[in-house]
């Protein structure tokens, strides 16, 4: 399997948490192989320094930001006839995570994995010199960690042909994601919520690194005012458009001989989308209700 990222550049808080992911990604068993893309300043050498495989991806949007299409292209060409995974570079992973995506692979052709993350500050909680570096994240996590509502994800699992044609959309500035998600359900492939499997840890970060930003975005709500952000949902199709984990259409579950992939029934496939509805509101209320406004005036 081909674990693949686009890491910001490895300096400061970034650098420790990027640095911190990819040493959890090289302790999965059985380890995928991990590329990291993009052209940061220093990345060719942060990866030899990690031992990862190195991608140069120059694309990029007008805002700055790399881009998904450019990305995900590269990878497919370098890497054809594998199963992809796309996850964000500040995301600390546990077993099992490999052998479920592969299990997946075995019983559809196409199919995107999707899960949602537990957000915790780890920055003490791990020593990889220990042996047992797993029980303090877990035990972190426990206690103070918080489990996403679902409105997003942090990796993406899937085979080549699952992306047919992918817009251009700014890596990090929301909405792509989203699309990501809508897009297999568009195309009737599954949509798998691998949750109760697979465990994934994200840690705080801020968006001053945005290109424009300045000292105002500090948050996402203000990351969805910048030009890359608009141009991304825009992309997507606007708030009737997206789609979350909570749309799955199936779920990747532990079973006694390993691993199985079950259909969701329509009632909590249902009960998802009012979940994913009613967080949207809270989350990007305004945005969402312009859209639905916008949406009906077309109608009319």
């Amino acid at each position: 399997m081909i674990l693949f990222s686009v890491p910001r550049t490895f300096s400061g808080d970034a650098g420790h948490s990027q640095r911190s992911a990819v040493e959890s990604w090289k302790r999965l068993s059985p380890r995928p192989y991990i590329v990291l893309a993009g052209d940061e300043p220093g990345l060719a050498d942060e990866c030899a320094a990690l031992g990862t495989d190195y991608l140069a991806v120059r694309d990029r949007s007008e805002g700055g930001a790399p881009r998904l299409d450019a990305v995900f292209d590269a990878v497919r060409q370098r890497y054809p006839n594998q199963l992809l995974c796309y996850i964000n570079a500040d995301i600390i992973t546990l077993d099992p995570f490999v052998t479920p995506l592969l299990t997946v692979a075995r019983h559809f052709e196409e199919f995107l994995v999707v899960g949602r993350r537990i957000d915790v500050d780890l920055a003490d909680a791990i020593d990889f010199e220990r042996d047992d570096w797993r029980q303090p994240v877990i035990e972190k996590a426990r206690r103070d960690g918080v489990m996403n509502d679902g409105t997003g994800s942090d990796f993406f699992a899937f085979t080549p042909n699952t992306f047919r044609a992918i817009p251009p959309f700014a890596i990090g500035r929301t909405a792509w994601d989203n699309w990501l998600m809508a897009e297999p359900l568009r195309l009737g492939f599954p949509l798998i919520d691998a949750t109760p499997t697979i465990t994934t840890f994200h840690q705080p970060h801020g968006y001053r690194h945005v290109s424009g930003s300045g000292a105002g975005f500090t948050d996402l709500w203000h990351l969805s005012r910048s030009h890359d952000a608009r141009r991304n949902y825009e992309l997507m199709g606007g708030a009737l458009s997206v789609r979350t984990v909570l749309d799955a259409t199936h779920e990747l579950m532990p079973a006694d001989d390993g691993y199985v992939v079950r259909r969701l029934s329509p009632h909590k496939r249902f009960k998802g989308t009012l979940l994913r509805f009613n967080s949207a509101v809270r989350h990007g209320g305004r945005q969402m209700l312009e859209g639905l406004i916008q949406g009906r005036r077309h109608d009319r």
